[in-house]
């Protein structure tokens, strides 16, 4: 009989506690820190080209992360927000317009919905939203009914105003403000006391930032600072944001542990001929508001210290669609079964395994363009700048439905090869259609409060913050008003 002694149970006990202490330590999930920019286009910052301005922090993230060259999301703000919510492509969930309160009527991201935040919510995260929703304007698609532990950010109470108020959980801080004016410092802060409070436990920040969505309002230490004027200067104010949550990463000890995602909503306005400063796609087409490459493809950057390659780039193709399926990766979540979820898990692609099989091949924007291995394809007509009349297309020319383009040639767009491969066009034509079959047999509502008898936001009102009675006559008027700058806005 073999005699044990207790330096024996001392090593046993030894390699318990130390094996013990590994699988705790694998089972640590990263924080996700999701920076999120509204109308930054693929040429406004330094790593991915722009010119007569600088922004080194966010630059700093692609030396120490992986820069990708075809994310895709939508051309406007709330289907690409919804995207990131569901999984799935706007379109399908009710939303591929941007959602104007007083105009689309009470909608919203409907309850019914599986979020992302819900999802990251069973795995242990807390979750929170700082800056722009965008969403719905009424109670049922509050963000914290949404999933969000946490909102600071701007919500539409008041009856009759187009101007947002700033409110943090369920209580107004202010009333009728400009969300690109003056707003960064307190923003960042909420985003700092969010990570300072959670620092022990897993996070998931997404940081929506208003900027540098018109109109532009750069803040006095940043005027005068760019060559592109105070769209440039604003630039300059989202890297200054972003270094200071870069900087408080550091400072709570967060950096190895947290997971940093840098990107847009959609592309930048770039129509020359409007009054305002405008944004720059770099080598490609149009911006904003078109489904040509300036309007859907946008900058995206992320850092994973010890996972993500350093100081490298990739062409691979993911999108927005594609976060909810790799965040829960991730997390360790199944998504949801019951639905069609449009997004794939982008884990090996994020990490650099060139090795696998590439998972997403196609990006859709339902009923009008298909991209499928490099090769583009309109099933309806873009015009430039999404212009209805030839006049304002300044002599540019319509991609008219049947155009074809090979992006891995052609990233600017510029040639209309359908002609030359017309067996690629009509191969394209029929997976489009194939993809509308199954799109129209499994698509979503968005949410709608007509019926409800209470659907205003339940939030602790400011004293005299209420719009009176005989300011509501200027609403048609305004409505009128709205017509002639609907693209200016969102």
């Amino acid at each position: 009989m073999i005699k044990l002694n207790r330096h024996f149970f001392k090593s046993l006990a030894c390699l318990v506690f130390f094996t013990g202490a590994l699988s705790l330590q694998a089972e640590r999930k990263p924080n996700i820190l999701f920076y999120l920019t509204d109308d930054l286009g693929y040429g406004d910052i330094g790593c991915y080209g722009a010119e007569g301005q600088y922004t080194p922090a966010i630059d700093q993230l692609a030396k120490e992360g992986t820069k990708f060259s075809s994310f895709y999301v939508h051309q406007r703000c709330s289907p690409s927000r919804a995207s990131f919510m569901t999984g799935s492509y706007a379109h399908r969930v009710g939303l591929p317009q941007v959602i104007y309160k007083h105009r689309e009527g009470p909608i919203g991201l409907n309850p019914a919905e599986i979020t992302l935040p819900e999802l990251m919510k069973t795995a242990g995260y807390h979750t929170a939203l700082v800056g722009k929703w965008h969403l719905g304007e009424w109670e049922p698609f509050h963000p914290l009914n949404h999933g969000y532990d946490y909102f600071y950010g701007f919500l539409k109470i008041i009856e009759g105003s187009e101007k947002p108020s700033l409110v943090e959980n369920r209580k107004e801080l202010a009333s009728k403000v400009q969300k690109t004016e003056g707003q960064a410092p307190g923003m960042v802060k909420a985003a700092i006391n969010f990570m300072t409070k959670h620092k022990e436990d897993p996070f998931l920040l997404v940081y929506s930032d208003p900027m540098p969505h018109a109109p532009y309002f750069p803040s006095e230490q940043f005027k005068g600072t760019s060559k592109r004027g105070k769209y440039g200067e604003v630039i300059h104010e989202i890297d200054w944001q972003f270094k200071h949550l870069m900087n408080a990463l550091d400072e709570l000890g967060l950096k190895e542990d947290t997971i940093v995602i840098f990107t847009s909503d959609n592309g930048p306005p770039v129509e020359r001929q409007k009054s305002y400063d405008v944004g720059l796609s770099g080598p490609l087409r149009d911006g904003k508001w078109t489904d040509f490459e300036g309007g859907v493809r946008v900058p995206f950057i992320i850092r994973w210290p010890g996972k993500v390659q350093v100081d490298a780039s990739s062409d691979a193709m993911i999108g927005i669609i594609d976060m909810l399926p790799t965040f829960c990766e991730i997390a360790g979540v199944d998504i949801p079964s019951d639905r069609v979820i449009d997004g794939v898990n982008i884990l090996p692609q994020l990490l650099g395994d060139k090795e696998s099989k590439a998972l997403r091949d196609t990006q859709i924007v339902p009923g009008k363009t298909i991209i499928h291995n490099g090769w583009k394809y309109y099933a309806k007509q873009q015009n430039p700048y999404n212009n209805k009349k030839p006049e304002d297309w300044y002599g540019l020319q319509a991609a008219k439905a049947g155009a074809l383009f090979n992006l891995k040639e052609d990233i600017g767009e510029t040639t209309d090869v359908s002609a030359h491969h017309p067996e690629i066009a009509e191969s394209l034509k029929k997976k489009m259609d194939q993809f509308m079959a199954e799109f129209n047999k499994n698509c979503r509502p968005a949410g709608d409060a007509s019926n409800l008898a209470e659907k205003n936001f339940k939030i602790e009102r400011l004293a005299g913050s209420s719009v009176k009675a005989s300011e509501k006559g200027a609403k048609g008027t305004k409505k009128k008003k709205d017509k002639k700058t609907k693209k200016n806005k969102k």
